[in-house]
């Protein structure tokens, strides 16, 4: 039954694969001579926060409206989940979107890994306060709110089209801003690349998610992983020849980057790898990008305060605002001139924290070829999992002649 519907609605499918995704017409993503800009990282639902620190660093009103002048905002990405207030945190930069504009500045809104996964129903992290923003309609089975909330956020809702239009990756200035980070995966990619083959991906897996709930060929209570799994079993199986212009295009999408472990959405080497191994990589593409450095969301600082890292490369600004989900801070990055602060409410700038360099401590004083004989050979004795992001990461415990370690690890398809 489900593959015939999957080929009932094929023509209808290929032809919104097809489709250009909105906003794409225009290449408004490197922008020069701003004056001061205001970075935000991951608001998560967080609105009355994320209104509130607008309110300080001046850029809306006691009413609520643009109070900015010419200077532009920068939100980081992951409006959405954790928090109930998600709809809210969206309407707002909608609407300050048009009212920036008019008065000579501007508010860009990047695509964080959480905007992704709504899109394409990974749903793990929406709460029940964030489904009854959207009603209180409740079938059995779903809570209250679920089938308004995934209309808003379809393709043609309301919100689905706005999330379409935004970009991944941004330049002002000198400087570059995207949710994840950069890992070599994007090597030899303009600004430009990234940005459209990022979009492309998205709306292929949006567009295809809808289209096959449309159809009947993915049911209500189904989700991304039934969708990524559908895909890529169809794309490999029998019928994969009659099924090319579906699943395949929706399996290659899976492995974009909105989607890829180490794609700008999700990597979080800016954030945690070693100077010797992630500086001279990250030099590289930046130089290549025309940016001096790079300004990151997604991975919260272990402080909860706005830091840099690799000599000034890459500058942090998830501070968990969520409070009751990450413990943290509302917290803005501005740029003055050539000045760069960290603000706080009630504090305004301060200096931003350096993080300290990570120094190699050897185990046992073993050399880089005993290290790695270990851990080819050692008897993984315990494993933990984090449950922290979708490449599930689990903590091994590895012992062998008397010598225990510890180490993360991640496999990737």
């Amino acid at each position: 039954m489900r593959l015939i519907a999957t080929r009932l609605f094929l023509v209808c499918l290929v032809a919104w694969l097809l489709a250009v995704p909105p906003g794409l017409a225009a290449e408004p993503w490197r922008i020069t001579g701003v004056e001061r800009v205001v970075a935000v990282g991951d608001v998560h639902g967080a609105y009355d926060e994320l209104y509130g620190l607008l309110q300080d660093t001046g850029l809306v009103d006691a009413e609520g409206h643009w109070s900015g002048g010419a200077t532009h905002l920068v939100s980081i990405g992951d409006l959405l989940d954790r928090g109930d207030y998600g709809r809210q945190a969206m309407d707002l930069m909608m609407r300050l979107q048009q009212e920036a504009a008019a008065a000579g500045g501007a508010v860009h809104v990047l695509v964080g890994n959480h905007e992704a996964m709504n899109l394409v129903g990974d749903l793990r992290y929406v709460s029940a306060g964030d489904y009854a923003q959207f009603g209180a309609e409740q079938r059995a089975g779903f809570p209250a709110g679920f089938f308004a909330r995934r209309a808003a956020l379809a393709p043609e809702g309301v919100y689905g089209q706005w999330l379409l239009s935004l970009p991944f990756a941004l330049v002002i200035n000198d400087t570059l801003f995207v949710h994840g980070g950069l890992s070599a995966r994007v090597e030899g990619l303009s600004l430009a690349e990234i940005n459209r083959s990022a979009a492309g991906d998205l709306s292929t897996v949006t567009q295809g998610w809808h289209a096959l709930l449309a159809a009947g060929v993915m049911a209500d209570d189904e989700d991304f992983g039934d969708l990524r799994d559908w895909a890529r079993d169809v794309a490999a199986g029998p019928d994969a020849a009659a099924m090319a212009g579906t699943a395949r295009p929706i399996a290659d999408a899976l492995d974009g980057l909105p989607f890829h472990p180490d794609g700008i959405l999700w990597y979080r080497g800016n954030a945690y790898c070693h100077a010797w191994a992630e500086a001279p990589v990250l030099r590289g593409i930046l130089a290549e990008l025309g940016a001096a450095r790079v300004v990151i969301g997604h991975t919260p600082t272990s402080e909860r305060r706005l830091t840099s890292r690799l000599d000034g490369l890459v500058y942090r600004v998830d501070a968990g605002m969520n409070h009751a989900a990450y413990g943290g801070n509302p917290a803005a990055l501005v740029f003055e001139g050539d000045a760069i602060s960290a603000w706080y409410p009630g504090m305004g700038a301060v200096a931003v924290a350096a993080e300290p360099v990570r120094q190699w401590d050897r185990p046992y004083d073993m050399s880089d070829a005993e290290i790695e004989a270990f851990l080819r050979s050692a008897e993984i004795t315990r494993v933990e999992e984090l449950g922290e992001g979708v490449t599930r990461p689990r903590r091994l415990t590895l012992e062998q002649d008397g010598k225990v370690m510890h180490g993360v690890f991640k496999s990737m398809d």
